[in-house]
């Protein structure tokens, strides 16, 4: 065997390498992904994209209170506007159960609420700024 077959075989062997490798780094890479906790009028950057999502308002709220003893468990409705790179602006209003947990897929991102804060109580009012959700957003 000459020198010349065995260095192209070695050469090969590294590309090939190389190449399964990198492969397994695209396969794994994670979508992009951003979490926040944010208040009414608060904006979350989404990658270094010029997208965005602002929280906007909470559009009504009846969550059985803290200690209460209720019917029903009751939701929270949150409306949240979705600014994309292309300049276009979409309002996504999502309902929130006690605890929060809930998402939808919207113009390509999967938006979650984790929790919505404060939790209301009998006879307190919350300011309708006075809200914080705990989100993350998901590229699809």
């Amino acid at each position: 065997m000459s020198r010349g077959s065995a260095g192209r075989r070695t050469s090969a062997a590294v590309v090939f390498t190389a190449g399964l490798l990198l492969e397994g780094l695209v396969a794994a890479a994670p979508p992009q992904q951003e979490s926040a906790r944010l208040g009414v009028g608060e904006t979350l950057q989404i990658g270094r994209a010029k997208t965005s999502l602002t929280f906007i308002r909470v559009e009504r709220d009846s969550r059985c209170p803290k200690g209460a003893r209720c019917i029903r468990a009751g939701e929270a409705v949150v409306v949240f506007s979705l600014r994309e790179d292309d300049g276009g602006v979409s309002t996504l209003t999502l309902e929130v159960p006690p605890g929060g947990g809930t998402s939808q897929s919207f113009r390509g991102y999967r938006v979650q609420i984790i929790g919505l804060d404060p939790q209301a109580e009998t006879d307190v009012e919350i300011a309708p700024d006075g809200y914080v959700a705990s989100i993350t957003v998901q590229k699809l």
